[in-house]
């Protein structure tokens, strides 16, 4: 189905629960998670911090499926193919409350590009291209300037070290959700007779980077 940008939601993390620890995670489609008496209930969204091990989902941000007391999924994440997890790799953190980016007017999440290598030798006739690692999934969040909005004061009040969690909900109840790492400093474009504007540059986390899902 077409999405049209109209009527569409942004949402920046509010407030987060406790650190829960993961001991175990699961190379599946979708992986599995294992963390004793989590609390979390089906429809929940926690924001990845994996430090070894499973590193691909690091800052990723995903929607909780399938609960069980000790054990969760990663719903739409397929972590196959990701490093195998190692003990006290890292944690998951509830996202328990959000902020409504109600000034945000843009947002270009793009796709990260592969370093483009010359392979060619001498005995080429021609250039052979070969890819290196992918560039960094950057985007922009475009927005009137609305410096007392709360999202946007919570992205001031964040480092450009911080991993945050967003979700943007569209017009028909379809989704994503994504981690990233910003830097805003409150600037803006005043020009005569216009809107005043601003935009915050933004980095996704996570190999599986935008997690989408269809309600």
């Amino acid at each position: 189905m077409t999405i049209v940008a109209t009527e569409a939601t942004l949402e920046i993390e509010n407030t987060v629960g406790s650190a829960l620890p993961i001991t175990a995670l699961t190379q599946a489609n979708p992986g599995v998670a294992t963390s004793a008496s989590h609390g979390l209930t089906n429809g929940d969204f926690v924001r990845l911090s994996v430090t070894s091990g499973m590193v691909e989902l690091d800052g990723q941000v995903a929607r909780v499926a399938n609960v069980d007391t000790n054990t969760f999924e990663l719903e739409g994440i397929d972590t196959t193919n990701f490093s195998a997890w190692e003990s006290g790799g890292g944690s998951a953190y509830e996202v328990s409350g959000w902020y409504s980016f109600s000034s945000a007017t843009d947002v270009d999440l793009g796709n990260a590009s592969p370093t483009e290598l010359d392979g060619s030798k001498l005995i080429n006739r021609s250039t052979i291209t070969l890819y290196g690692r992918g560039g960094a999934k950057s985007g922009t969040i475009s927005m009137h300037h609305e410096p007392h909005n709360s999202a946007v004061q919570k992205l001031r009040s964040l480092a450009t070290s911080t991993n945050i969690a967003f979700r943007l909900t569209w017009s028909d109840g379809s989704l994503c959700c994504f981690g990233a790492k910003t830097a805003y400093s409150g600037g803006f474009t005043a020009n005569n007779n216009s809107i005043v504007t601003g935009s915050c540059p933004i980095t996704i986390q996570g190999e599986h980077g935008v997690a989408e899902y269809a309600s």
